[in-house]
């Protein structure tokens, strides 16, 4: 029986976590993204990824416009535009090119649609990292060049979400914070309202959050399964505070202290949420308010919080 509720919510989660799958199609199924990858390096984001265009059919005289984002809340970057050139219209361009007609907006990277077989080519950029790029969703929009009478049409698709960078340095962080505290976050491993328990998230779905919560302790804390299971729970029960306060620990363990806010800010008053807000103040910079957060996880048995409140008076007494 374990077993197959096991099963159902794999199941499941293979249609709700997008950032799990290799390959994603776009632009109604043309093109093909696969070896999606994401670097940091020097304070730079490197995004690697392979576009198979086998299954378009681009007239001679048209053209395409491919262009990557990176989307989280309010937040949107536009990486270097890939333009996708038919026959003829590959000849105008590099005339164009030699004339001097083509403007600073020209797209970073210019592919002439070749022949079956040779169809594909490899997107690498390294554009500046910001912090809240760590957990976004990837786009990528496909423009229409509306030639031939033809309308100009957009589409845009969601290849990954929830887009994980190891090793983020990210700005505003207390300098003499090691990564030690990266490991004091408090993951809670059941949550506590029965009737979100028992309250599938979609109709039919059977997807409680009784069953996530068992399901992210099959996986090794800090994978990629593990954090996107967490971080699924939050957006299915937004009400709940141990999938928040979960949802805020994936957020820490990858610096990421303003996604962590965004999901303790709700619940910071109750003391499940006490040791995360500490660690997430000490990330901050603000020592006071996570001496305070920390005491008070210290006062309901919290382990970690001990670790971290005993960092915080060394650093304070000058034994670092």
């Amino acid at each position: 029986m374990i077993l197959n509720r096991k099963i159902k919510c794999m199941v499941c989660l293979c249609l709700l976590l997008p950032s799990l799958v290799q390959g994603q199609s776009a632009y109604r199924g043309r093109l093909f993204l696969d070896s999606l990858n994401f670097s940091l390096t020097g304070g730079k984001l490197e995004v690697v990824m392979d576009v198979n265009y086998e299954g378009l059919e681009l007239p001679s005289d048209e053209y395409l416009t491919l262009t990557p984002l990176l989307i989280s809340g309010g937040d949107r970057f536009t990486l270097p535009s890939v333009l996708l050139n038919g026959r003829m219209r590959q000849k105008v361009y590099e005339r164009s090119r030699l004339l001097g007609e083509v403007r600073n907006s020209a797209p970073a990277v210019v592919v002439r649609a070749g022949k079956r077989g040779t169809r594909h080519f490899r997107y690498t950029v390294c554009v500046p990292f910001r912090e809240w790029m760590s957990g976004s969703t990837f786009f990528f929009r496909t423009e229409e060049c509306g030639c031939n009478g033809s309308p100009a049409s957009v589409y845009t698709d969601s290849i990954a979400s929830d887009v994980l960078l190891p090793s983020v340095k990210v700005k505003g962080l207390e300098k003499d914070v090691d990564v030690r505290c990266l490991s004091w976050v408090e993951f809670l491993s059941t949550p506590s309202d029965s009737t979100v328990l028992m309250t599938p998230a979609c109709p039919d779905s059977g997807v409680t959050l009784k069953g996530l919560f068992a399901l992210a302790c099959c996986y090794r804390p800090g994978s990629v399964e593990f954090n996107s299971v967490y971080t699924l729970a939050a957006r299915l029960f937004p009400d709940n505070a141990e999938a928040a306060i979960n949802a805020a620990a994936v957020a820490l363990v990858k610096r990421d202290t303003r996604t962590a806010r965004h999901y303790l800010s709700r619940f910071s008053t109750l003391p499940e949420a006490f040791n995360n807000m500490g660690v997430l103040c000490m990330l901050e910079g603000n020592r006071e308010k996570a001496e305070v957060y920390l005491e008070m996880a210290v006062s309901r048995g919290v382990k970690h919080a001990s670790t971290v409140l005993g960092e915080l008076h060394k650093r304070a007494s000058g034994l670092y």
